[in-house]
């Protein structure tokens, strides 16, 4: 992991909801000179 260069970022996220309604999220974050790190986050999604 390095920091980032230059203005824009970017996410490119993957979510997986299992049938309990637990899940992830993972997002592999990149800057104008490629790929800089990878965010992960653990979720809970609840009916309406």
């Amino acid at each position: 992991m390095r920091p980032p260069t230059g203005e824009w970022l970017a996410a490119d996220a993957t979510t997986t909801v299992g049938p309990s309604g637990a899940g992830q999220c993972f997002a592999d974050l990149y800057d104008v000179a490629g790929r800089i790190g990878r965010s992960a986050q653990a979720l809970f999604v609840a009916p309406r």
